[in-house]
């Protein structure tokens, strides 16, 4: 018999009846989502008992890595509202201040 995707958490709550229906115990849940790097069942949007065993998580948008696009998009309101990264901050490698603003 092939196992079913479940899903085990939906919207920071454990869907106890799916996890009892997977043969899991919230503690393994739990333990699958440490393995996973979430540290609170509040930031998981969705965690999905794979067929394979393996737990895949959705965390929410406030947990979720930044992507290169959401970085671009921060620095390009940066950039319309005056701040500029020096040229002299990317060549030498400084950090402090990073931003400065154009007057």
């Amino acid at each position: 018999m092939i196992a079913v995707p479940s899903v085990v958490i939906k919207d920071g709550e454990m869907m106890l009846k799916e996890i009892k229906k997977a043969k899991l115990t919230t503690g393994e849940v739990e333990v699958s989502l440490r393995q996973n790097k979430v540290g609170n069942i509040k930031d998981v949007d969705l965690a999905i008992f794979e067929s394979n065993g393996k737990l895949s998580t959705i965390l929410n948008n406030e947990q979720a890595e930044a992507t290169k696009k959401d970085i671009q998009m921060t620095l390009d309101v940066l950039a319309n509202n005056g701040f500029r990264i020096p040229e002299e901050k990317i060549t030498e490698g400084k950090t402090a201040p990073l931003f400065e603003r154009s007057l």
